[in-house]
Parts: C-alpha cells; sequence; structure tokens
C-alpha cells in the first residue's frame, strides 16, 4: 500500500477499503460478526457478575435472569453497532465507577 500515490490512498479510504464491514448492507464479515457477538457476551456476563459481587443484586432470580439475558442483550448490541457501542458502554462504565 506504500507504493500507492496519496491521491490514491486517499480514494481508498474513503471508499473503506481495508475494513471488514459491507458498506452496502452495513454488515460486519462472519469473522468479525462473531468476535463481536463473543466478545459483547463476556462482557455482559463480567457486568452482571461485577453486579453480585457489588451486592446490587440480592435477589438470586434476578442475577440468573441477568446471566443469560445481559450477555446476550450486550452481545447483539455490540454485532450491531460495533465501535459505537463499545464507547458507550465506556462511558456509562466510566459514570459508574466515579459514583
Amino acid at each position: 500500500m506504500h507504493s500507492l500515490t496519496p491521491l490514491v490512498r486517499r480514494g481508498l479510504a474513503r471508499r473503506g477499503e481495508g475494513h471488514h464491514v459491507d458498506r452496502v448492507s452495513n454488515r460486519p464479515d462472519p469473522t468479525e460478526a462473531r468476535l463481536r457477538l463473543g466478545c459483547g457476551g463476556v462482557f455482559g456476563f463480567l457486568v452482571a457478575f461485577g453486579m453480585l459481587m457489588s451486592g446490587k443484586l440480592t435477589n438470586e432470580t434476578l442475577f440468573v435472569a441477568l446471566v443469560f439475558v445481559l450477555p446476550l442483550v450486550c452481545g447483539v448490541l455490540a454485532y450491531r453497532y460495533g465501535d459505537s457501542f463499545w464507547f458507550a458502554a465506556a462511558r456509562v462504565l466510566r459514570g459508574l465507577t466515579r459514583r
């Protein structure tokens, strides 16, 4: 890619070459989709586990529901929104830890 002229490189960057998202359907390729779902699910599980350890969840039924629902929701949101989900999650976690 270094042998390309700056104008060609700019044109490739504008078209989104090198990214793993199909610009027509706005869907990630299969590998990135699995990665987004997996990482989002792990994040959701860690948030549910952190809520249990902090003492915010005392109801066992609610915790069991969160252990299954929160990873699914976080996985789907991470799949759908990608980096935007992670930026929002970081902002929310920063706000929760400041209190």
